[in-house]
C-alpha cells in the first residue's frame, strides 16, 4: 500500500518496485480507480462476458488477468466500489475471480500494488471501505512524504526532471537556471508535489526558448505565495499550526492512543502525521 498526497510519486514508485522485482519482465498494468463509473471500473478490472450489460457486445479480458505474472497497480484504490472491493478481497484471499456477468472462476498469478491519497482507516470507520480489504492491502505501507517536508531532495529532482524533459523533447537545449530563480524553486511550498515541479520546469523550458531564465518566467503563483506569506509575517500556515499542536501535545502525553483521542483522529492517522512532520 503506497500512501501520500497527490503528486508525491506513488505511481513512479509502483513502477520502480515492479522493475526491481522478479516480475520485471512481465506486464505492469495500471487501473485508475477515479476515472471510471462503478460498472465500468469493475469491467475494466475483472473483465465481462458478452451481454452482461448494455454495450457488452463481446467478452472482455480484465486488467487483473492482463497482468498475469506481473503487477496490477490500483491507483486511488479508496474509490473502488463496494462490489469491486468484495471481488478484490476474494481474489486476494482465494486467488480467483469472476468476470462481470460470468460464473467461471478465473485464477491468475498477479501481484497487487495499491495507492491512495485518502486516510483509508477513516474510510473504514465511515463505512466507505471494507476493513478486511484494508488489512489485506495494507500488509506493508510505504508513505511518501510531501515535497515541502523534504526540500533537501529538490535539487536532485530538478536535475532529474530537466534531463528527462531534454530526452523526451528531442534534445531540446536546457537553459541555465540562475540563482534567483533556483532560490524561488527551492523556497516554494510545492502543494502539487513532484507533479507540479515537473510541470513548472517544462513551462520554464518552453518559455525560455534557449535564453537565460528570469523571475518573470515563473508562474504567477510564485509571486502570489510571496505576498501571502512574507518572511516577517506573524501568521502560520494550517500545517505549521497542526505540527506545533501535535508536538506540544506529545510532549505532555506519552500515550499515542490517548493523544489521538484528544486530537479526534485515529491512532494510525496520528502516526502518519508524526511521520509527515518529521516527529518520528
Amino acid at each position: 500500500m503506497l500512501t501520500g498526497e497527490s503528486g508525491t510519486g506513488k505511481s513512479e514508485l509502483a513502477k520502480l518496485i515492479h522493475e526491481l522485482s522478479p516480475r520485471a519482465l512481465k506486464p505492469f498494468v495500471t487501473v485508475y480507480c477515479t476515472t471510471l463509473t462503478e460498472s465500468l471500473l469493475e469491467s475494466e478490472l475483472f473483465g465481462h462476458v458478452k451481454g452482461s450489460f448494455t454495450g457488452a457486445t463481446s467478452d472482455k479480458m480484465g486488467q487483473l488477468q492482463a497482468a498475469e505474472g506481473g503487477t496490477l497497480f490500483l491507483d486511488e484504490v479508496g474509490d473502488l466500489s463496494p462490489t469491486g472491493q468484495a471481488k478484490l478481497l476474494r481474489f486476494l484471499q482465494d486467488k480467483v475471480f469472476q468476470k462481470v456477468g460470468g460464473n467461471e472462476e478465473i485464477s491468475v498469478n498477479t501481484r497487487i500494488l495499491a495507492a491512495t491519497n485518502k486516510d483509508l482507516q477513516e474510510s473504514v470507520q465511515e463505512g466507505k471501505f471494507r476493513e478486511d480489504l484494508y488489512y489485506r492491502l495494507n500488509t506493508l505501507e510505504v508513505m511518501l512524504v510531501s515535497l515541502r517536508h523534504r526540500k533537501e531532495d529538490l535539487p536532485v529532482y530538478i536535475d532529474r526532471f530537466l534531463k528527462e524533459i531534454k530526452k523526451t523533447k528531442g534534445g531540446l537545449d536546457i537553459p541555465l537556471i540562475p540563482k534567483d530563480v533556483t532560490d524561488k524553486l527551492l523556497n516554494y511550498t510545492w502543494p502539487g508535489n513532484l507533479r507540479e515541479l515537473r510541470n513548472t520546469l517544462q513551462r520554464l523550458i518552453m518559455f525560455s526558448q534557449g535564453r537565460s531564465l528570469t523571475l518573470s518566467d515563473l508562474p504567477p503563483v510564485f509571486t502570489q505565495e510571496l505576498k501571502l506569506h512574507p518572511a516577517n509575517s506573524p501568521y502560520k500556515s494550517l500545517e505549521e499550526v497542526e505540527k506545533s499542536h501535535i508536538l506540544a501535545l506529545l510532549s505532555l502525553e506519552n500515550n499515542l492512543e490517548k493523544s489521538a483521542e484528544i486530537l479526534g483522529i485515529t491512532k494510525a492517522t496520528l502516526w502518519r502525521k508524526r511521520k509527515q512532520y518529521g516527529l518520528i
